[in-house]
């Protein structure tokens, strides 16, 4: 069926400029102004002016709301069992992240409350956790294993995103962190556990196709350089895709090491150098930033993204979604914070959600601009100009969601 949005405030289309977006084209945003724009099955088919309607299309009024990309969020970790809101109050007592980790909570607390659930709660509760995303406008979201820490716990999860994404409106891009963490277990010999993910666990999920990208949290408390190495050179024998956590909670020169492998993501990115930074400006590698972590951690250190954008780096943003560091699934609370403690300008951020986001999944090609030919994922937002998406802090500015051409999501709107 052939729809027409009509009535738009406006359409931040972003479709100016090369990708992915650096330096100077961050502030391209391609606003277009009364326009509607017409969408065939799945897809954009034209940008228009506002003659009248054919018979034959189907009217979205829009009526006055912005429209714009659904958002890609490209860093989450969307499926575990439990909670783990007890650390978000220890923190507020002074606990640390590694110190709340070495008491028993942390990453290995989920892990427990994980291996204990079963595929179906797994399912039940990712599909409530979809939803929620939907409603915020994420409309593509990168999805980590991680809580597992065995193969069959990693397989499971793996599975149920895999449902996950044929089963709901969410396209879902999955990512295997079996190097999220050494498993208990293992803790006396960490060496054991490596050899483990690069002999088998790799290997297999690799041949499995359950993953799309390796991940690997580099860190202390987590794995070594030496360890990550290992890893990373057994993902590219494997042929998956590397993404990584690294820089986050202190300097360890992984980055270099890193850009051998030629990292598709590199997360955090807090405590890069100035040198690391020269690296990243030089590569195809998206560095994706993670505010919403640093904040529910009390972190005083930032990502230095000033810096990064002035040296030509290829920044996204992206919620990091999870039950401890950061339980935020709103993409616009990450925009306020993009504003509050990384100075981003608003259309820095807007690229950074979208197109640069899509970049690092491999489909900026089809997702994260309103551009004929591309996915028609876009989302409506009750506001008067797009000044007002990080300065409403805390507000969902999203009163309708179409995906692939559909209404998925709307909210007190008709």
């Amino acid at each position: 069926m052939r729809k027409r949005i009509i009535n738009s405030g406006g359409i931040i289309s972003l479709q100016q400029g090369e990708i992915p977006r650096r330096k100077k084209e961050l502030n391209l945003t391609g606003v277009i102004n009364h326009k509607d724009v017409i969408v065939e099955d799945e897809k954009i088919l034209d940008i228009v002016g506002r003659s009248k309607p054919d018979k034959s299309d189907f009217l979205v009024d829009a009526k006055g709301m912005w429209i714009m990309p659904g958002i890609v969020d490209a860093h989450t970790h969307p499926i575990f069992g439990g909670q783990r809101y007890n650390e978000f109050y220890l923190r507020a007592q002074g606990k640390s992240y590694l110190e709340i980790a070495e008491q028993g909570g942390g990453i290995l607390s989920t892990v427990e409350q994980t291996r204990c659930s079963n595929p179906e709660i797994l399912y039940e509760k990712g599909v409530r956790i979809i939803n929620k995303f939907l409603e915020l406008g994420t409309t593509t979201i990168e999805a980590k294993s991680g809580y597992g820490l065995s193969l069959e716990d990693e397989v499971k999860i793996l599975s149920v995103i895999r449902d996950l994404n044929k089963n709901t409106k969410m396209d879902i891009f999955p990512t295997f962190l079996g190097a999220h963490s050494v498993p208990r277990e293992y803790k006396s010999n960490p060496q054991d556990y490596v050899k483990l993910l690069c002999d088998r666990m790799i290997p297999e999920i690799a041949s499995s196709r359950l993953a799309d990208y390796l991940d690997v949290f580099c860190e202390k408390g987590a794995f070594s350089i030496e360890q990550t190495e290992k890893i990373l050179n057994s993902a590219k024998l494997n042929k998956l895709k590397i993404r990584m956590h690294a820089e986050q909670l202190s300097h360890n020169e992984i980055v270099p090491v890193a850009m051998k492998y030629s990292p598709v993501s590199l997360d955090h990115g807090v405590m890069v150098s100035p040198q690391d930074i020269q690296l990243l400006a030089k590569s195809s590698t998206t560095v994706i930033l993670l505010p919403g972590t640093e904040i529910v951690l009390n972190q005083t250190t930032f990502a230095p993204a000033r810096e990064m954008i002035e040296q030509g780096c290829i920044i996204a943003l992206a919620t990091d979604f999870n039950p401890g560091s950061c339980p935020i699934q709103s993409m616009w609370l990450i925009a306020s914070f993009a504003v509050l403690k990384l100075n981003l300008t608003i259309a820095e951020i807007l690229n950074a959600i979208t197109v640069n986001a899509a970049y690092s999944l491999g489909i900026a090609d089809k997702v994260g601009q309103i551009k004929p030919g591309y996915q028609a994922d876009i989302i409506f937002l009750d506001i008067d100009n797009p000044l007002e998406i990080p300065y409403w802090i805390g507000a969902n500015p999203v009163k309708a969601v179409m995906k692939k051409g559909q209404i998925v999501y709307q909210r007190n709107y008709g």
